[in-house]
């Protein structure tokens, strides 16, 4: 559920209506909707109200919402109300069923995590079903025997337990979905819970085909949504709340069952692995050899030949069939919210990322786990995340109501082993030379967004070694002072001013040259603030446009929403001005010689590839590209020793690509071995385990 709730860490986006979900359904006119000849089912609220539920949304230990759901008869009735770092989602839910229990009716309204309105319905009758979104609409004709099950685009957190429990009403636990698509249920666990007055059983559920990973939640003895535990979020039936622990401790089995079957077919670092019939770029030299040969013994590269050289007999052999070799890519800007995140980035051939913020208790959880091999996943950096106490301040991480406990929090997470700290947006600006200092006296690295009353150019003084987010660079600049951008002030203000912003201005270009002169790191995450400021409903945002046909149905389907609500409809333009802007904005850091590092702070795996893509787009040379998201990343984690890089004696974080990435950047796309520590993984099984559809050529080896 969180994946798609939480738009501000993965914009979720979607297909084109008019993908057909099967060769039984039958397409009919869309006027039939738009004349007006289908009359949706009036949703009143009639019927004696009962079985009423009321749940509590966590971020964390800290309440971010609530839900409160009631049957009435043949209706279901759903509101969520969830405020978190000055956003959030608001929403009124009416499910209408028949005799059978078959979804036949939807009414949903309120509005999106980044403020959009929802407005969404859904109409099943006659053998006709109909549905209308602020980002689609559409109708198709049903087959006799057909009753496929819809999905609101906004994903309410009922949905997963409507559908599990439409599965399990089934012959097969798999069941057609609208508009497209289909689900698979399994039965994962069953369990009695000690509540606040009486004990209950409940069922953990799977579901996978709508979600890039399978998703997981719990029903009551009724089937009925009990709760949704993902990472440090999770919504639970208020009398429940105590059986947390426990949920999660048997989540995390199920999970850890689950994770194993795929890290089972990994080839473990052993022995002599010869990868052999490949390019190989050299991102230090910028340089592709044209055939090469490496040896990898154990964990680390132990010789590389520029030439075919033919294995010895006890080799295990991975032939790159003419592909290119390059580094691990580094995403240096995750949300690690589960296990299954690592699978995502693996697929991708992100062998190593940096996590800007999550929470210590789930993030040390999820790197037991990849370091343990109980799940795939990449080698973990992590950064300390220091927010202070306001009414709209972030949840996570640490929250400090005083300067002396935002220094308290650096020493913290110092001890912890932290290389480095976060700062966040409700830190008051008076606090942040204090943290700054105390950081760099345990030699630890700075980076984060710039405090609200706050701007750039003051970070930069104050000892910034990084800036998080291309928005603080231009917030710099076109701010009041009074403006507050613990806000969606932000992001709007970002898409309103940023068009108008001189790029070539004398002010503009000192405060660039002042990022160079410092050794300044920016963090530009343009790929998803290109997405917020031009994703317009009805139309694929442009992130994940290009791998709209290798999606899931419902993230395939919500790519055509748009994340951010403009002002008007006549700031269209505007904003579209304002995301080119943030485009030249990379290119002349760039050149101007600023240190960039690749980082998504959205979707896993395919996020990088989307964000290096971007880059090119902007007119970074594929080279250099690649050289920012390898030994550039390894530099600025403090991992160049070991990573980044082919070279003898570091360890063995190696992608085969099928394809030139120097030639064609979506080569990033086809990845057809990933070597991880040493660890030998087939890339087709991996983009398959990813939950996307791999390239024709790579389904297997």
């Amino acid at each position: 559920m969180w994946g798609q709730l939480d738009a501000g860490r993965q914009m979720h986006k979607a297909l084109p209506e008019d993908r057909s979900m099967g060769s039984s359904l039958t397409r009919i006119p869309l006027s039939f909707v738009l004349l007006g000849s289908f009359v949706w089912p009036a949703g009143s609220l009639a019927g004696e109200q009962g079985g009423t539920r009321e749940y509590t949304v966590f971020s964390g230990e800290r309440p971010i919402g609530h839900m409160k759901s009631a049957d009435t008869g043949d209706r279901l009735i759903s509101d969520l109300d969830i405020k978190d770092n000055g956003r959030g989602p608001t929403s009124h839910v009416e499910y209408t069923f028949d005799a059978d229990g078959v979804l036949i009716a939807v009414r949903m309204m309120g509005k999106a995590w980044f403020g959009n309105p929802i407005s969404e319905r859904f109409g099943m009758s006659g053998g006709r079903a109909y549905w209308r979104t602020a980002a689609d609409r559409g109708e198709l004709r049903l087959g006799a025997e057909e009753r496929p099950h819809y999905l609101t685009n906004e994903f309410s957190p009922d949905d997963l337990a409507l559908l599990v429990t439409r599965a399990k009403g089934e012959k097969r636990r798999s069941i057609p979905l609208l508009p497209r698509g289909e689900a698979s249920v399994e039965l994962l666990g069953s369990h009695t819970l000690d509540l606040e007055k009486e004990s209950e059983s409940v069922e953990l559920y799977a579901v996978s085909g709508v979600q890039l990973k399978p998703e997981l939640v719990w029903l009551d003895e009724r089937g009925r949504l009990f709760g949704d535990i993902s990472g440090g979020f999770a919504l639970l039936r208020d009398d429940a709340v105590a059986a947390r622990p426990e949920l999660e401790r048997l989540q995390d089995e199920a999970e850890t069952a689950l994770l194993a079957t795929i890290a089972a077919n990994a080839r473990p670092a052993q022995g002599l692995t010869v990868i052999r019939n490949v390019a190989l770029f050299d991102p230090a030299r910028g340089r592709l050899l044209p055939r090469a040969t490496v040896f990898v013994y154990d964990q680390r590269i132990s010789a590389i030949h520029e030439e075919d050289v033919a294995p010895p007999d006890d080799a295990h052999v991975v032939d790159g069939a003419g592909g290119t070799l390059i580094p691990g890519l580094w995403d240096m800007h995750v949300h690690l919210g589960s296990p299954w995140d690592g699978v995502q980035h693996m697929a991708a051939g992100v062998t190593n990322v940096r996590d800007l913020g999550s929470d210590h208790k789930y993030l040390e959880k999820i790197r037991r786990s990849f370091s343990d091999n109980d799940a795939l996943g990449p080698h973990v950096v992590a950064s300390g995340f220091i927010e202070g106490r306001s009414e709209t301040n972030a949840s996570g991480g640490i929250i400090a109501e005083s300067k002396e406990q935002a220094v308290d929090a650096v020493e913290w997470y110092a001890r912890h082993g932290y290389r480095a700290i976060k700062i966040y947006n409700s830190i008051r600006p008076e606090w942040v030379p204090a943290m700054v200092d105390a950081a760099h006296a345990r030699g630890m690295h700075v980076s984060g967004h710039i405090p609200a009353f706050m701007r750039a150019r003051d970070a930069v003084a104050a000892g910034y070694d990084e800036i998080n987010h291309v928005n603080m660079l231009f917030l710099n600049f076109v701010l009041k002072d009074d403006e507050d951008t613990r806000t969606m002030l932000r992001f709007t203000a970002l898409g309103e001013r940023a068009a108008g912003l001189d790029l070539d201005s004398p002010e503009v270009q000192a405060f660039i040259s002042e990022l160079k002169r410092r050794d300044i790191i920016v963090d530009p995450t343009l790929a998803v603030f290109f997405e917020l400021l031009t994703g317009r409903d009805g139309t694929p945002g442009p992130l994940l446009a290009p791998l709209i046909d290798r999606l899931p149905a419902a993230i395939a389907r919500g790519n055509l929403r748009a994340t951010l609500a403009m002002a008007n409809r006549k700031m269209d333009r505007t904003y579209n001005a304002s995301g080119e802007k943030l485009v030249q904005m990379v290119r002349r850091l760039h050149d101007a010689g600023v240190r960039l590092v690749a980082g998504t702070d959205g979707w896993p795996g395919i996020g990088l590839i989307r964000e290096l893509q971007f880059y090119v787009e902007a007119g970074i040379p594929p080279a250099e590209v690649l050289r920012i998201a390898t030994i550039g990343g390894a530099e600025v984690a403090g991992e160049a020793h070991d990573r980044g890089s082919i070279e003898v004696g570091k360890i063995a974080d190696l992608v085969v690509l099928e394809g030139n990435p120097l030639e064609d950047m979506r080569a990033l796309e086809r990845v057809r071995w990933v070597v991880s520590e040493g660890r030998v993984m087939d890339g087709g099984a991996l983009i398959k385990a990813a939950g996307l559809r791999p390239y024709g050529s790579l389904s297997s080896h």
